[in-house]
């Protein structure tokens, strides 16, 4: 979670905002990395996880330009899916306040990390009775 607070400080006025969600509401974070040890998904801040397909590269004198996996195709996906039930508010201070999840870049641009409140929390942090 460290991680994921951190990347949000350095952002600009929706990812700070989104980070004073993050610290006030107990929540878990998630990443949709397949096949990759848990070990070596904590480390969020260094790339290399996932497998390089070396038929792709391109090779040319004196180089090797191999081009980087990552999970850009499942992060728009979700994107899509939570847009479709958008109401169209644009208040930033709104968004924020009523984030289910929030999404943050990881593994040196391979993949994404996903914040969501944990279950019997509302979007506005108060815990649910019973």
């Amino acid at each position: 979670m460290g991680y994921a607070v951190e990347t949000l400080a350095s952002g600009l006025t929706l990812a700070r905002l989104l980070r004073r969600r993050v610290e006030s509401v107990s929540g878990v974070v998630s990443t949709r990395m397949p096949g990759i040890s848990r070990g070596s998904l904590e480390e969020c801040r260094s790339g290399g996880k996932l497998p390089v397909q070396h038929a792709r590269a391109f090779r040319g004198p004196g180089y090797v330009a191999v081009p980087i996996p990552d999970t850009s195709h499942d992060l728009a996906a979700q994107v899509g899916f939570y847009l479709e039930g958008g109401d169209g508010r644009d208040d930033l201070e709104w968004i924020a306040r009523s984030a289910e999840t929030v999404v943050i870049g990881a593994y040196d641009g391979e993949g994404y990390l996903f914040w969501r409140p944990v279950s019997g929390h509302d979007l506005s942090g108060s815990h649910h009775a019973g």
